[in-house]
């Protein structure tokens, strides 16, 4: 909205706010005596540019992983399955809703206690220190779970290996057995 009329020439350079080689916008610098500009300005603006490139890449980045743990929180907490997440050593990190009311515990009860001692293991399956899982990544298996009132409910288990950034980790899926054939 700057006329010529009202201020007078200007000087400006422009220079591509590039990510991922699709132009994401425009940086503008404007100086008012006309001239002012040399190629090194628009080397430096360009460098400066480039760095705001990747910025813009990185936000993008945030906000895309941002969106998909909150997608996994969603599933995981939504699941109809009791889900339960462990280390190696079987200690209860996570649970979702449907494993707290299964299994009868409030989380601060859950959390940190041995998933053996929810239910037997069969050791054949996982061997020691679970370390079937690490050759075979799932074991699926029948048991009891016993819940914090004392009661045993039929279920059928599934273990996973699952690679996260950090470490991995053990996702168990205990699903409900109306009856044992």
């Amino acid at each position: 909205d700057d006329e010529q009329d009202r201020s007078g020439a200007k000087c400006a350079i422009c220079v591509p706010l590039i990510a991922r080689e699709a132009v994401v916008g425009i940086l503008t610098l404007v100086h008012p005596k006309p001239g002012t500009f040399t190629e090194s300005h628009l080397m430096l603006l360009q460098a400066i540019a480039d760095q705001a490139g990747i910025a813009v890449h990185n936000a993008r980045l945030h906000d895309s992983l941002q969106a998909a743990t909150q997608r996994y929180r969603e599933l995981f907490e939504d699941s109809i399955a009791p889900i339960f997440i462990t280390d190696w050593s079987g200690k209860i990190l996570e649970a979702n809703r449907q494993a707290l009311t299964a299994s009868g515990y409030e989380k601060d009860a859950l959390v940190n206690r041995s998933i053996f001692e929810l239910h037997n293991a069969p050791e054949e399956l996982l061997g020691e220190q679970n370390s079937q899982l690490k050759i075979q990544a799932l074991v699926s298996y029948e048991s009891d779970l016993r819940t914090g009132d004392g009661r045993q409910l039929p279920v059928m288990v599934t273990v996973l290996n699952v690679k996260t950034d950090t470490d991995d980790q053990l996702q168990w899926i205990f699903r409900a057995i109306s009856e044992r054939t």
